[in-house]
């Protein structure tokens, strides 16, 4: 027993007890470490380090649901053990940004009737619905994650491309879900009008406005609700009666969106009310001579123009892309006055002249009787009432019809679609609505030839635990003499 209790005292048992006291310490150290970091918002504790940054939100979304006034509940639908990770991930970021967002689980099997609760007959695991005590939206697993199929030149299936839409859908049904009145925009028809391509309805219906058909043919004003009109590639003028009701709604505080396009026709009607907001055009079409601003492979119409700062513009110079304006007129302004205020948004170089003749020029190259740049593509002009009676009055006017163009548009990485969404966002009063790209889930794989695989290998297995042990021994050995 003494023999025992003298163990106690020798210097290898106190060495050793230094030893298990320092494990206990470094055990314990690391057990708190790793219930702080767990205890952390994911945005702390998860750096995102995908290609196409596909765990991170856009200002946008981050201004959007961090100011959240109400209660909005995303309501998860997925059964136990489907969940997704990638969209998992994403709801707990959704549910840090604001304590007025909660993200809440249902479980299909174990509640089986929630749908119902809604009138939704048949829901997909992975969907949302996301409710507010104003309006709900319901999200289909298969509108976070789109796949598309791709063709060749020759018409071939070479490949599927996968996408994750999800911070656009969940981001535009929070704000619907927010918004205490959705702003009424109707397209006026009755002229040869164009509609909008699909993708772009798609995408102006994420801006949460309600969009509707209008002829003035049939109406004796503009509705009452209207907060917005859309004039979009006319192929004839609005006769006098239009142009009366469409300056009575801009006068007390109405919006316009009018997309043109160079034309051989006489416009005096939309002139007259445009030159209302000291804008005008010649109708012809726009040359760039500075070869860095337009494409190589095509003729100087075919216009790569500068972007202007302004808050329409400013996420895409950020984002450092370009507009592309193929066939576009020159707008100017004509005047000025206390009351009317001109942005220009795009706009050509010094080295830019204008064939007036439109389709009928005879030559590109420029002529004496060219009116020379720079000329504006796109202008914003805020008219201030006289008394201070209405909102401010406002008119975003494009020159060309390329601006929605779904081939222009993909030519750009839909940075056209942008500019035409963020200025319709912008004159009804819904900058929070910038548009949100969707992200690609396709990964890029290392690929590693076979001779690299063996040489790391031989490196991985062979020479780096070699390593180790030898250096291990040799420290061994040194304390072994001392």
């Amino acid at each position: 027993m003494k023999k025992l209790l003298n163990s106690f005292k020798t210097k290898a048992f106190r060495v050793g007890g230094y030893s298990v006291v320092a494990a206990v310490i470094v055990l314990a150290i690391i057990i708190i470490a790793n219930v702080v970091i767990n205890s952390l918002p994911s945005n702390i504790k998860m750096i995102d380090l995908s290609q196409n940054l596909l765990y991170s939100f856009s200002d946008q979304t981050k201004k959007i649901v961090s100011s959240a006034d109400r209660q909005v509940n995303i309501y998860y639908i997925c059964q136990a053990g489907y969940e997704n990770t990638t969209l998992t991930n994403m709801l707990d970021r959704y549910n840090e940004l604001s304590d007025n967002v909660h993200v809440i689980p249902i479980d299909t099997n174990s509640n089986p009737t929630f749908s119902a609760t809604y009138g939704l007959s048949e829901v997909k695991n992975n969907s949302l619905l996301i409710a507010s005590d104003l309006r709900y939206r319901y999200i289909d697993s298969d509108e976070i994650f789109k796949s598309q199929a791709m063709y060749n030149s020759q018409g071939e299936y070479i490949g599927t491309t996968a996408s994750l839409d999800g911070e656009q859908q969940i981001t535009s049904a929070v704000n619907y879900c927010l918004m205490q009145v959705l702003p009424k925009v109707y397209s006026l028809t009755g002229h040869g009008e164009s509609d909008l391509p699909e993708e772009y309805q798609d995408a102006v219906s994420k801006l949460n406005l309600e969009v509707q058909e209008l002829s003035l043919l049939t109406v004796s004003k503009i509705p009452d609700d209207c907060d917005t009109v859309m004039l979009l590639d006319p192929l004839s003028d609005i006769n006098e009666a239009e142009y009366n009701m469409l300056n009575t709604f801009l006068d007390t505080g109405g919006r316009l969106l009018a997309v043109t396009s160079p034309t051989n026709y006489a416009r005096p009607w939309l002139d007259k009310l445009m030159a209302g907001f000291s804008m005008k055009s010649s109708h012809g079409i726009v040359v760039e001579g500075d070869a860095s601003n337009y494409a190589a492979a095509y003729d100087g119409t075919y216009l790569l123009p500068n972007i202007e700062s302004h808050a329409i513009t400013q996420p895409l110079i950020d984002n450092r892309y370009s507009i592309f304006m193929p066939l576009s007129s020159g707008i100017t302004w004509i005047k000025s006055t206390d009351n009317v205020k001109t942005f220009s948004l795009l706009r050509t170089t010094l080295g830019s002249y204008e064939k007036e003749e439109a389709y009928n020029y005879s030559t590109l190259e420029k002529e004496a009787k060219d009116p020379t740049g720079p000329f504006t593509l796109a202008m914003l002009s805020i008219k201030t009432s006289p008394d201070y009676s209405c909102d401010d009055s406002m008119v975003v006017w494009f020159s060309s019809s390329s601006i929605m163009s779904s081939t222009v548009n993909q030519l750009v990485s839909g940075a056209n679609m942008d500019l035409l969404l963020n200025s319709l966002s912008y004159i009804c009063d819904q900058t929070n609505s910038i548009s949100i790209h969707s992200k690609s889930m396709n990964y890029r794989y290392l690929n590693v030839s076979g001779s690299a695989a063996t040489l790391w290998s031989v490196i991985l297995i062979g020479i780096l635990p070699a390593a180790c042990l030898a250096t291990g021994l040799v420290i061994f050995l040194r304390r072994r003499k001392r």
